[in-house]
């Protein structure tokens, strides 16, 4: 009888493992840019979830200012400080040296402006004001309360808000009294608005709007089936930055032109010394190089918050698929030192796998793609296919297999140019893998099937959990993994017949698996973890703040795929086996205080068989050694106020026995 046990395991952490330093490859770069700001020499974008970047005006490197995990919204510059609206309120700098919270934290800012000396924040509980950079706001006026202001503008001594829910509002007294001028508006987002002399431009969830008279009246202006999220206007042409392209149009003329980019999101458009430059919510930075024939170049590095979602190797090269809106497949020839994008890939990524002399990728709207040629071109394999998404691939001799959502298991035996429907045909099928013994997939709501005859026929090996999510498995050192939505891992010994239960650190969520030598590497939502007895005992690696999506071997270098901050890659060599010292955590208690901490640690650590001496070690979430101290005090205070905020590792030894807990540090 089929059955699923419970297995507690126990965690372990070593220093050493710690000390392995992590490389970021450079590249591939892009990311999530929401908005961008020319401030003295510096161009400043902020972007969803990492912050903000920076860069001179004639580079092309960019730098990180700070506010790493934090949304940026939108960026101003006045008197010699960059104000930065967030999903968690206003932040101030001075460029970087020194960040303030300024208030409104518990707000989502949407938008600032300043005028004169004024200082207006549209958030998603109205419009807020202050007098003296941020040390206090006053109240929304009444008219905002239950207004979510998407957009502000001044121009011509008037102040402009648009709201979330398509009303467009005018003050000529700063902000004391306000009226509504939205007469030929339809009930619309507005996303933007700018001002061309006494023209008034607005963008809006659904076209472009033009006032010829200060904002009392608006005409439709074009583009009424796209969302417009920013306008911009530049030698005598109105540009738009819309969901799908940049489109442009003379100001006096009837016709909006495409000027490229139709599968990016374009979030904001700047104009830097007689230059084009539009910044995308997936793909970051671009710079025009040809208005007229539509030629764009990425400017986009050192912007390392690309999710990199799939890593696989192909005939010594390396390829990196995105499933970012705009997506992409990018190539590295040097062990992730340089990546290229590949041509006709720009779509979300949703598998990738190599068969015979030839790279695949499914995407997710234009299906499956073949390359013979290491991705310089490729080839749309369609013959069979249903229109469905394929998310995963495996090979079998001269038999490629593809798992597709809703629509069970399809099989080709020419590379691809013709397809024939298997069976689960009702499945989502999520992976498939192939053992010396038996064919496995994993499937959404269904749990795991194996088959013994080559996929002809199928049968339930999870009939403990059949309703299970399964997103990965994998066969290693003789056993059978699966990884089950939202982060359970699953190990079967006999072939699928019964499955343990693994857990590691505080149940954290599993999310990719790979063998290297007798290790078994799993990528979690919170960094790098390894077994060295098939996932009994686990080891932390690194990467503990980061969300890992992939996780691949090449050459003892394990390249892991990241949710935001790109790629990064280890010598495994470095995990030697004479760091892998296993210490049982659950002898020692150690006690941490204020966690969130200030500055001034409080550590107590108890040992029942000894309490001296005691080592204590804190790490960076790269696994960088940053404070080593040693005592034979079981309770002291740490002065940690020389390093800068964000989360740490720390890592206590008393004997043969060692703990670890993570550490914020907020001053």
């Amino acid at each position: 009888m089929r059955t699923l046990l419970s297995l507690f395991i126990v965690f372990i952490f070593t220093c050493s493992t710690l000390s392995a330093q992590w490389q970021q490859c450079n590249g591939p770069y892009g990311g999530r840019i929401t908005c961008s700001i020319v401030a003295d020499t510096l161009v400043y974008v902020g972007t969803m979830d990492n912050g903000i970047y920076f860069r001179p005006l004639h580079s092309f490197q960019w730098s990180h200012l700070g506010l790493s995990g934090v949304s940026i919204t939108s960026l101003l510059s006045y008197e010699k400080k960059l104000f930065v609206a967030t999903s968690q309120g206003v932040y101030c700098t001075n460029y970087g040296k020194n960040w303030l919270q300024s208030g409104l934290e518990t707000l989502n800012i949407h938008t600032l402006i300043v005028t004169d000396s004024t200082l207006y924040a549209g958030t998603n509980r109205g419009m807020y004001q202050t007098t003296n950079n941020g040390e206090t706001w006053t109240e929304p006026t009444p008219i905002f309360a239950k207004s979510s202001v998407k957009s502000l503008l001044y121009s011509n001594n008037r102040i402009y808000a648009g709201t979330e829910e398509g009303s467009l509002y005018q003050s000529t007294d700063n902000g004391v009294s306000w009226t509504l001028n939205d007469k030929g508006l339809p009930k619309k987002t507005i996303f933007t608005l700018i001002a061309d002399d006494s023209i008034l431009y607005a963008g809006l969830f659904g076209g472009v709007y033009k006032s010829t008279d200060y904002g009392i009246s608006w005409t439709s202006f074009g583009l009424a089936d796209k969302s417009i999220f920013s306008l911009m206007v530049s030698d005598s042409k109105l540009f738009a930055g819309c969901e799908g392209g940049l489109y442009f149009r003379n100001t006096n003329d009837s016709t909006w032109l495409s000027a490229g980019l139709e599968k990016m999101d374009i979030s904001a458009c700047i104009n830097i010394d007689s230059e084009l430059f539009i910044t995308t919510l997936s793909d970051g930075v671009y710079k025009s190089v040809s208005q007229q024939n539509n030629q764009w170049i990425s400017v986009s590095d050192g912007l390392e918050f690309r999710s990199a979602m799939i890593i696989r190797e192909h005939n010594g090269a390396l390829f990196c698929g995105s499933q970012e809106f705009g997506g992409g497949v990018w190539k590295s020839t040097d062990q992730g030192n340089t990546w290229t994008l590949l041509p006709q890939t720009k779509d979300p990524i949703l598998a990738m796998n190599s068969h015979n002399s030839s790279i695949y990728i499914s995407t997710l709207n234009e299906g499956v793609k073949r390359s013979n040629n290491n991705g310089e071109n490729w080839t749309t394999l369609t013959q069979g296919l249903p229109e469905t998404d394929v998310l995963c691939f495996t090979s079998s001799s001269d038999t490629l297999f593809v798992g597709t959502w809703n629509n069970g298991i399809y099989y080709s035996t020419n590379n691809g140019d013709m397809w024939h429907q298997g069976l689960l045909t009702d499945k989502d099928i999520t992976e498939y893998i192939i053992t010396p013994i038996h064919h496995f997939t994993a499937t959404w709501n269904h749990g795991i099937y194996r088959s013994s005859d080559y996929g002809k026929t199928w049968q339930s090996t999870l009939s403990a959990t059949p309703n299970a999510k399964v997103q990965f498995m994998k066969f290693a050192n003789g056993y059978i993994y699966a990884g089950l939505q939202p982060g359970t891992m699953l190990r079967s010994s006999d072939n699928g017949e019964n499955w343990t239960e693994i857990t590691i650190a505080n149940s954290l969520h599993i999310l990719c698996i790979e063998e290297f030598e007798e290790k078994i590497i799993v990528g979690t939502a919170n960094g790098i973890y390894y077994s060295l007895d098939n996932g009994i005992t686990w080891i932390y690696a690194g990467l503990g703040d980061m969300n890992i999506k992939d996780i691949r071997v090449r050459n003892s270098t394990l390249y892991v795929g990241t949710d935001n901050h790109g790629i990064w890659k280890l010598d495994l060599s470095t995990l030697s086996s004479a760091e892998e010292q296993i210490y049982n955590h659950t002898e020692l208690i150690l006690t941490l205080s204020p966690n969130p901490n200030n500055g001034i640690l409080h550590i107590s650590l108890h040992n029942e068989d000894t309490d001296i001496p005691l080592s204590v070690e804190i790490f960076s979430m790269q696994g960088e050694k940053i404070i080593e101290y040693t005592t034979e005090q079981n309770s002291f205070m740490l002065d940690i106020n020389a390093l800068p905020n964000g989360m740490y590792y720390l890592l206590a030894r008393s004997g043969n026995y060692s703990t670890r807990q993570m550490l914020s540090l907020v001053k």
